[in-house]
């Protein structure tokens, strides 16, 4: 299988002023990468599978809430995706 790097950071909108919390971990899978985030969503909703506690283990204590929401991020090796009202959306390419 293929690992993709992969990032996710909790945004702490209620308090912008805060540095975001992050977690990185390899993700095993061929899954195009919305739909890996569409699997961290749930994963992060829920409570629940091997993914939410391969997080669960490694949750950053600075973090607001543990929920994926409307502007958090995810960055799945150079790509950084954020979570909108539905879905998520491409918002930049970093260059590697």
């Amino acid at each position: 299988m293929q690992k993709r790097s992969v990032e996710i950071a909790w945004m702490n909108m209620s308090d912008p002023t805060k540095a975001p919390a992050t977690v990185k971990l390899a993700y095993q899978t061929f899954s195009d990468d919305l739909e890996i985030c569409e699997n961290l969503y749930v994963a992060t909703n829920t409570y629940k599978g091997s993914l939410w506690l391969a997080i669960h283990n490694i949750l950053p204590s600075n973090r607001s809430h543990t929920a994926l929401s409307v502007g958090d991020t995810i960055t799945i090796d150079n790509k950084v995706y954020v979570c909108a009202p539905i879905g998520f959306k491409l918002l930049m390419e970093v260059n590697a």
